[in-house]
């Protein structure tokens, strides 16, 4: 598992990990990703984090997959990996 929060300091303040598991018949991995993160702004930027959810969640996925095809010789470029963005 890889885990991390930002600093004290940080513009936004925002803490995750990622968890590798393997498939149950042993040929592939599970990677389980959850971020999370407190907007700047309150309520307002509140508002601006939930619409920008999706686009998050996509620069994440992209980067999950880009790195499974980095890692994985044999990757199916038609799997999905699903990550779940957590506020």
């Amino acid at each position: 598992m890889i885990g991390w929060s930002s600093l004290s300091d940080s513009m936004i303040n925002n803490a995750g990990k990622i968890r590798f598991q393997d498939t149950v018949d042993g040929q592939g991995t599970i990677v389980d990703v959850v971020i999370s993160y407190q907007p700047p702004a309150g309520g307002v930027g509140a508002g601006i984090a939930k619409i920008l959810n999706p686009v998050f969640k996509n620069m994440v996925d992209k980067d999950i997959q880009n790195f499974k095809q980095y890692m994985d010789i044999n990757n199916d470029p038609d799997e999905f990996v699903e990550v779940i963005v957590v506020k």
